[in-house]
């Protein structure tokens, strides 16, 4: 798999839950963030572990390693077109991610129509 060609963003929508930022990297040492967010897992690691079940092919085929650097909780609505990462939260598994303003930069680049916040 062409690292380029795996979605940057995949966030269900529609209420308040928790997600994961992680860092894909090829075998020519070329990097993806990635950000991974599904309403139905109560914790971190089962969203990991979807993406990771997701992409298992091309990490057996294509040398492709992932690893979780954070993960928060994100209020995002269609309706309303508003999206609030938690400024204060993050993952008890994986730690808050080094940069929440990369994080919020792929997600305004996924729904460039909606209003962000990141304060509490």
């Amino acid at each position: 798999m062409d690292i380029n060609k795996l979605r940057n963003v995949i966030v269900d929508e529609g209420g308040f839950f928790k997600y994961i930022v992680v860092m894909v990297t090829d075998v020519q040492g070329r990097e993806k963030r990635v950000i991974r967010s599904n309403k139905n897992d109560r914790h971190h690691a089962a969203i990991f572990y979807k993406l990771q079940q997701e992409i298992k092919q091309d990490i057996n085929l294509c040398g492709l390693e992932l690893k979780c650097i954070g993960g928060g909780k994100i209020d995002i609505h269609r309706k309303t077109k508003t999206c609030h990462v938690q400024a204060h939260e993050f993952s008890g598994t994986y730690g808050q991610e080094p940069d929440r303003n990369e994080t919020i930069k792929l997600l305004q680049v996924a729904f460039p129509d909606f209003t962000f916040r990141d304060n509490p």
